[in-house]
């Protein structure tokens, strides 16, 4: 069979708008009340009575004999329907009280944003069962308010962005500097290695290791490793294998004339850069 001719003999579609729940709270509940909404205008009783059999209702919902019971049960209580029972018909009667709806949907409606008021879920105006999504639409969309960065400047390419002066020269933790050394030494890219150089920088740091000690390191690979000779780099682990011995056979490093400072600051992408500089 094919799926249009399947469709046809499921039966006609529901109309549902979730938006109700916000004053039905129940899904139940709201799928019956949108269904006798449908009907209303459509009964041949004069005082806008709907006959509805429970098994015409399951039809229409797909709402069983107790899950229509709870949800009649809810919106009586709730007052946004009346019911009789006519014993010769066998019929249940529904009448949806407009007014009672109307007044708790545009109660409802004072707590939500201005852009959701009136948003059944599928375009209902809020305070009318009846009026059109269209005009829901067009409302709506004026009612928006221009759309605003909160916190962000105008952007202007020809000015580069400033950095507080107070974060500029924040200095960094010793394992930003040792990740910094790290990707220098073994030729690395941070971007693309981040999560390999940072877990030997936590290695090192745990075993007592400060970026001075990479710095020695360095000092005995270039003049003691036969491989530093040649000028290769030295790869992750092999920092982590042979800087204990590169402490040990390389003397302390003189005090420099002048002091420096590691800092940290941004670039033109916004990307953290690490730079070592003199200080008084």
């Amino acid at each position: 069979m094919k799926l249009t001719e399947f469709i046809q003999d499921i039966g006609k579609p529901v109309a549902f708008y979730p938006g109700l729940k916000k004053i039905t709270k129940s899904t139940t509940a709201t799928l019956l009340l949108c269904q006798l909404i449908y009907w209303m205008g459509k009964q041949a009783d004069i005082n806008g009575w709907i006959f509805k059999e429970s098994d015409e209702l399951e039809i229409e919902t797909g709402l069983s004999y107790d899950e229509q019971k709870t949800a009649r049960e809810h919106l009586l209580k709730l007052g946004f329907i009346e019911e009789k029972y006519h014993r010769l018909d066998h019929k249940m009667a529904f009448k949806v009280k407009e007014d009672q709806v109307n007044e708790s949907w545009e109660n409802a409606s004072r707590g939500i944003p201005e852009s959701r008021v009136g948003a059944l879920g599928n375009g209902t105006k809020a305070g009318s069962l009846n009026s059109s999504s269209e005009s829901t639409s067009e409302n709506t969309t004026k009612n928006l308010p221009p759309k605003k960065q909160a916190g962000r400047a105008p952007k202007n390419p020809e000015q580069p962005t400033l950095i507080d002066t107070e974060e500029a020269v924040k200095p960094p933790s010793n394992h930003n500097v040792m990740v910094s050394i790290l990707a220098r030494l073994c030729m690395m890219d941070v971007k693309l290695s981040a999560s390999r150089i940072g877990a030997t920088s936590s290695k090192l740091l745990k075993a007592g290791y400060v970026p001075a000690d990479l710095e020695t390191f360095e000092r005995w690979w270039k003049e003691k490793d036969f491989r530093g000779v040649k000028g290769e780099c030295p790869t992750l682990a092999v920092i982590e294998s042979k800087i204990y011995q590169a402490k040990q056979e390389m003397p302390a490093l003189a005090a420099p004339k002048k002091k420096t400072q590691w800092i940290e600051h941004r670039g033109t992408n916004g990307e953290l850069l690490l730079e070592e500089v003199e200080v008084e």
